[in-house]
């Protein structure tokens, strides 16, 4: 018997004696170099792991490379980025101005910062920490100006200009969950015009002090030289490149930090140390104006797993990948994951070992068998999200993978649901249920892909301006395919893919043409996930 099977049967049987009962590090360390061996390849990046029960750490281990150009390994004293996974702490230092009394939660934005045009001034400080504000996410929005993150040293003002300028949100404020960076990028401009400091400053004194950790900071200026940081990576033409965030943006990221501060950190708020209560801010489920509760607090994931109450969140940003997952009711298990490769899947990899820990089963289903032909054939076709407008096609290679499900669902490889329902107007809707819980209905525009001739898309041929923007997209038609180009970054152009009849995909945009009454392309209409519905305006209609 192979000798990790050994030791996971007796971290098995010591976990289930009670969540107080003492775990095998042992055996926990063999599991942990089975899951991350694929990172301990010579040349590689990796992650560094770390678990922590009671407050204890039982486990700091670290696999790969920090540099790939000079050899230098990971530890667990190396700084890696948080992505998202900072979003707790921003959370946590407007909170505790919260608790002082220099602001309340439902206060607006406008309330603390005059002159913040509409829509901006009258969202509330809680629905931009909870993803319910309805902001359009500025990332994907600087990608449609033609200069995606990493091709431009995005700075915080330059965000700021670019929310103000935003005439439309995805959804009305608090109707709706809608995850967004936007919003915790507007949080440090706020607290800083609150308490006179730099963001950076406001968290040292009210996060990482009170909660000891003393290895964190933020990347407000990316040329700032960092001891012990380790580069991050991505895997392209199959070598490994450079994939940093070079960019000033922080609030929802930028957190620069190490795997003892993040085993440090639940420990620190389960015993109060940054207050009364506000763990429990953070960690309630924000509620929708319907009543409807999300599965989001203020910057941070509630939800169950393995039978018990789990706290999480992850990030990436650029080539970093993390994740930090903890379970309160089992005191307080802590599993930190941190990665300098792109390509890695750290809340699986952390799940993996919190199932370990806790003497549970991994919450991962046997696939059930294959959907009959005749029913698989059924979910052909292109569909429109009527939420975020972004189209879905489910061809024979995605329809071939559905497995049967519970209840009429039929199960993805992804780990979403599909069932056909019907709308309240009687006709056929397809549902999925993402992961997460979350359930999407889709109308479907066409049973099969959409293959127009070019005289058929001569009409969307033209210049569409959008001031949200700030740019004009030039939609022109070259051998039989149409290709879009904006004036902010000439020479990046992006190829049309039809997919039904004013619909197309570039990449993962959602290009609709709207037509007026007469039939005549009068707009271009952007979708993605994050943001819903940009509508760029005809020049000049024909």
């Amino acid at each position: 018997m192979r000798p990790w099977v050994v030791a996971l049967g007796a971290l098995v049987l010591a976990a289930r004696a009670g969540a107080q009962a003492p775990l095998d590090t042992v055996a926990l360390a063999a599991v942990a170099d089975r899951l991350f061996a694929p990172f301990a390849v010579p040349g590689n990046p990796g992650c560094v792991v770390g678990v922590a029960h009671g407050g204890r750490p039982l486990l700091r281990r670290a696999y790969g490379l920090a540099n790939l150009e000079t050899g230098t390994p990971l530890t667990p004293a190396s700084v890696l980025e948080s992505g998202s996974v900072a979003k707790q702490f921003t959370a946590a230092a407007t909170i505790r101005l919260a608790m002082q009394g220099r602001l309340r939660l439902d206060d607006s934005l406008g309330h603390h910062w005059p002159g913040l045009p509409a829509p901006l001034r009258g969202l509330t400080i809680r629905q931009l920490l909870s993803h319910t504000s309805g902001l359009r996410e500025w990332s994907t929005l600087v990608e449609w100006q033609g200069w995606p993150r990493g091709r431009r040293a995005h700075t915080q003002e330059d965000l700021l200009a670019l929310l103000q300028r935003q005439r439309g949100l995805n959804h009305p404020p608090g109707v709706d969950f809608s995850y967004t960076n936007s919003g915790f990028a507007l949080v440090p401009g706020l607290l800083e015009r609150l308490t006179g400091r730099s963001f950076r400053d406001v968290v040292r004194r009210e996060v990482f002090a009170p909660a000891g950790l003393i290895g964190s900071d933020w990347r407000d200026d990316f040329t700032r030289v960092l001891p012990g940081r380790a580069q991050a990576y991505a895997r392209r033409g199959g070598v490994w490149v450079l994939d940093m965030p070079f960019e000033d943006v922080v609030g929802p990221g930028g957190m620069l930090t190490t795997v003892d501060d993040w085993l440090r950190w639940p420990w620190a708020l389960a015993r109060g140390d940054l207050g009364p209560g506000l763990l429990d801010s953070l960690a309630t489920p924000t509620r929708l104006r319907d009543g409807r509760p999300t599965r989001y607090g203020l910057g941070l994931y509630v939800g169950r797993a393995f039978g018990t109450r789990e706290l999480w969140h992850t990030g990436a940003t650029a080539g970093y990948r993390t994740a930090l997952l903890w379970y309160p009711e089992r005191d307080v298990l802590t599993v930190a994951v941190l990665c300098n490769a792109a390509s890695a899947n750290p809340r699986a990899l952390a799940r993996r070992l919190a199932a370990v820990a806790l003497g549970a089963p991994p919450d991962n289903a046997p696939p059930g068998p294959p959907l009959p032909s005749s029913a698989a054939r059924a979910f052909l076709g292109v569909y429109r999200d009527v939420r975020t407008n972004v189209l879905v096609e489910l061809d024979s290679a995605a329809v071939a993978q559905l497995r049967r499900g519970p209840d009429g669902w039929a199960w993805g490889p992804g780990g979403e649901a599909w069932r056909w329902s019907r709308s309240p107007v009687g006709g056929p809707v397809l549902l999925r249920r993402d992961a997460d819980g979350d359930t999407a209905a889709l109308v479907r525009l066409a049973a099969a892909r959409w293959r127009p001739r070019a005289v058929e898309l001569a009409p969307y041929v033209g210049r569409y301006r959008s001031d949200e923007l700030g740019a004009t997209a030039a939609v022109t038609l070259e051998d039989d395919t149409l290709r879009l180009e904006m004036d902010t970054r000439p020479g990046r152009r992006w190829t049309l893919l039809p997919r039904a009849p004013d619909h197309f995909l570039a990449g993962s945009t959602t290009l609709r043409f709207e037509r007026d009454a007469t039939g005549r392309v009068v707009a271009l209409h952007l979708a993605q996930s994050r943001v819903w519905d940009l509508r760029l305006e005809r020049l000049f209609i024909p």
